[in-house]
């Protein structure tokens, strides 16, 4: 017999008799009395800790009971969303895959109280095994104890609070782990400094801690939660005042807008987005050049995002009330992918959050498939603690980090290609060195192999200050090596011949066989650089996607003329045009196709 529950919910949702209700993180970590009740009942979108309905707090504080409390209490999880969404999000994001873990049902709102206790006695309770099953599979250490971190490894604390959170945080960690990340040092270093009331090191210490601990998890799978992704920027263009102003207040908590009501505006605006910044367009479908909606812009919105997919990699969104045959004849006839979503489904609070989840997922997609332009197979394999270049490029371009990681890039790029500069200039006062001799730069970190990425592309769009002509031919893979590694096509022709000399005596054909040799082992070497080493595709950099967008923009910046020669080919099979999607990868395909068939379901079923 089900009597008592707890309520962990928000301030006004309180329900009746029978029931203790928690309504903040502080009550939470006080209650201890959970042999005294019978379930849980969990609301998902709670409000704790200036947490927006979207972000879903209540999967946190599942993982709280769970990993931490350790209860084997039957768990109902609520919301006023539809079973299908949370399912839809669990198969993308390890955040909510807890949704689908044994001991818990879901029900959505309304629902009466008796339907909520026969739910109850359905649940399967959990046993001890199947709770640390969940908690390896189905929740996240990595980002469990990042969370617990940042959230309460705070200067502002007590000292016994703050030994408190570093000795439960080491329980969930093995002894190798322990000594990897120096954490007894580190700890004892944020403890002294807490001491000593210095708060500026207390929270640099803070955070060299915080990083060892998620580098030693790095082989643990992450999560992206709304909190700790990048700022994804989105341009918008809207030309009504008040539903302007309706889509500003609800998107612009959650992303970087740029918004517009006039086409050509925020298309010269989106002529100078060359890093591909903006990833996301929303533009209304009908375009008014004024209020009183009779005169249309010259260019309507569904041919921005027309225009717009052939100059980028960008997830295209449309707001209409017209017609579903006119829209829908359009779009067809475009034969673009374009999200269509209708003005009268996004009239309350809930459907726009819906509508901000389904647009961080296309974020989220199209920043993946950025990070797949990279053809080289190099870029995939297994680098660097066990994670690709593809995958480190990946994680860093999604995470808060991503901008300042850029700059870095840039300015360090900037320096060196200064020295490269002079050289192809003959304004060099030294002879030039290697790479890797002048600049003691290794490659084998993502930061090192980015830079010089750049570097041999800055070299490779100066042909004709590279040139070497060997034998009459053009050779740019080699003439790029040859700079980056301060060689040339003669020194390897006289190292050959050195070696035919000491094998035999000379003959007239020594001259012709060295340079033979030399240029198969050139050719090799500069393959094992470009190819291998900084995954470029040389005859693909040329094209308008043969390279990631921020180095076209660092081009751009240091005034090196590249090639703009646009294949159409090449951009729609990135434009999401249907009848290419069989050329594209697996990966590519699905990415393309995930939420597809799913965005205007879930609006019409939560409308």
């Amino acid at each position: 017999m089900f009597n008592r529950f707890l309520h962990i919910c928000n301030i006004d949702n309180k329900m009746q008799k029978g029931e203790i209700s928690i309504i903040n993180e502080v009550d939470l970590h006080e209650f201890n009395e959970y042999d005294k009740i019978d379930f849980i009942l969990l609301r998902l979108d709670l409000i704790w800790k200036n947490s927006n309905l979207c972000h879903f707090y209540g999967f946190e504080i599942l993982r709280y009971l769970r990993l931490v409390k350790k209860l084997l209490l039957p768990i109902v999880l609520y919301s006023p969303l539809r079973k299908d969404f949370f399912s839809f999000k669990a198969r993308k994001d390890i955040k909510f895959a807890s949704f689908w873990g044994r001991g818990t049902i879901y029900l959505e709102l309304p629902f009466k109280i008796n339907e909520l206790k026969e739910k109850v006695k359905r649940i399967n309770p959990l046993t001890f095994a199947s709770l640390i099953d969940m908690s390896e599979t189905l929740f996240c250490l990595s980002g469990y104890l990042s969370d617990k971190l940042n959230h309460d490894l705070k200067y502002s604390y007590s000292l016994d609070k703050l030994e408190d959170v570093l000795n439960s945080t080491k329980t969930y960690l093995n002894d190798d782990q322990i000594l990897t990340s120096d954490f007894d040092f580190l700890s004892n270093s944020i403890l002294d400094f807490k001491k000593s009331k210095n708060e500026e090191r207390f929270n640099s210490q803070k955070k060299i801690f915080l990083s060892n601990i998620l580098e030693v998890l790095s082989g643990k799978e992450d999560f992206i939660s709304s909190e700790k992704h990048n700022r994804y920027k989105i341009l918008f263009i809207e030309d009504d005042p008040e539903e302007f102003e309706w889509a500003l207040n609800n998107l612009s908590n959650s992303f970087d807008i740029y918004p517009f009501n006039n086409y050509k505006k925020a298309q010269d605006f989106l002529k100078s987005d060359i890093s591909n910044d903006i990833i996301v367009i929303i533009s209304d479908w009908r375009l008014y050049e004024n209020k009183y909606r009779e005169e249309w812009q010259n260019m309507q919105g569904y041919e921005f995002l027309e225009w717009a997919a052939k100059n980028g990699i960008r997830g295209l969104f449309a707001l209409t009330s017209l017609s579903d045959y006119n829209v829908n004849k359009i779009r067809n006839y475009l034969d673009i992918k374009i999200h269509l979503i209708k003005k009268e489904y996004l009239k309350d609070k809930i459907q726009w959050i819906l509508f901000k989840e389904i647009i961080k997922e296309k974020c989220y997609d199209i920043n993946n498939l950025i990070c797949s332009l990279p053809k080289a197979k190099g870029w995939r394999v297994s680098f660097q603690k066990g994670q690709s270049l593809h995958e480190q490029y990946n994680k860093l371009r999604n995470s808060t980090n991503w901008n300042i990681f850029e700059q870095t890039i840039s300015d360090k790029s900037d320096i060196i290609w200064q020295y490269y500069k002079k050289y192809l200039n003959h304004e060099l006062e030294e002879a030039l060195q290697d790479f890797k001799v002048k600049f003691g730069i290794e490659l084998n970190k993502i930061e090192s192999i980015l830079i010089a990425r750049r570097i041999c592309i800055g070299l490779y769009f100066n042909q004709d200050k590279i040139y070497q002509n060997i034998k009459g031919d053009n050779y740019p893979r080699i003439d790029v090596y040859c700079i980056f590694r301060n060689t040339t096509f003669e020194e390897q022709v006289n190292k050959e011949l050195i070696k035919i000399k000491n094998d035999r005596k000379e003959n007239i054909r020594d001259r012709a066989n060295a340079e033979e040799n030399a240029l198969k082992i050139l050719n090799r070497n500069a393959t094992g650089l470009l190819t291998t080493d900084l995954c470029l595709d040389i005859n693909e950099l040329p094209s308008f996607y043969g390279m990631l967008p921020e180095e076209k923009n660092w081009l751009l910046k240091n005034k090196i003329e590249y090639s703009t020669e646009y294949s159409e080919q090449i951009s729609n099979n990135y434009i999401i045009k249907d009848i290419n999607i069989e050329e594209l990868s697996d990966e590519e395909r699905k990415i393309f196709d995930e939420l597809d068939s799913s965005i205007e379901k879930e609006f019409e079923d939560n409308d």
